[in-house]
C-alpha cells in the first residue's frame, strides 16, 4: 500500500463498515439532511430580515444579537433538560432533530397562510406599505 491507493483503501473499508452498520448509514444521511435544511432555514430567515430592515445596518446589527439570545436561551434550556432528567446524548441529539423539523414545518406553513402565525407583539410586523413598522416592532 501506498500513499496513493491508501485513501481508496480508507474509503473502501468505509463503505463496507457503514453497509454493516444500518444505523451508521440512517444517522449520516439524517445528520447531513437536517443539518443542510437548518442552514436553508438560517439562510432564508436572513433574507427575510433583510428585506424588512431595508439594509439598515442598526437594525440588522440588533436582529442579529437577538439571534445569537435567542440561540443562548435554546441551548441553555437543552442543557438545563438534559441535566434535569438524566437524558443521555442520543435522546437529546434526537430532541435537536425533532426541533429542527418543527421550526421548518412552521415556515414551510407560514409561507402557504397568515392563518397560522405568532401573534403581533411576539413577532416582527410590516405595514401596508411594505416597510419596517418601528412602533410595532417588538422582539422575544
Amino acid at each position: 500500500m501506498n500513499i496513493v491507493t491508501a485513501g481508496f483503501w480508507q474509503l473502501y473499508r468505509a463503505i463496507t463498515q457503514t453497509w454493516r452498520r444500518n444505523q451508521s448509514l440512517v444517522y449520516l444521511i439524517g445528520y447531513f439532511l437536517l443539518g443542510d435544511s437548518l442552514k436553508t432555514t438560517v439562510t432564508v430567515i436572513a433574507i427575510l430580515q433583510n428585506s424588512i430592515a431595508e439594509y439598515d445596518t442598526l437594525t440588522l446589527t440588533h436582529l442579529l444579537l437577538v439571534g445569537i439570545a435567542a440561540q443562548a436561551v435554546g441551548i441553555y434550556t437543552f442543557w438545563w433538560i438534559q441535566q434535569k432528567f438524566a437524558f443521555g446524548t442520543k435522546t437529546m441529539f434526537t430532541a435537536a432533530m425533532i426541533s429542527i423539523i418543527v421550526l421548518d414545518a412552521w415556515g414551510k406553513i407560514g409561507i402557504w397562510t397568515q392563518k397560522f402565525r405568532l401573534p403581533p407583539r411576539l413577532g416582527m410586523r410590516v405595514d401596508a406599505s411594505g416597510g419596517w413598522d418601528e412602533i410595532n416592532a417588538t422582539w422575544l
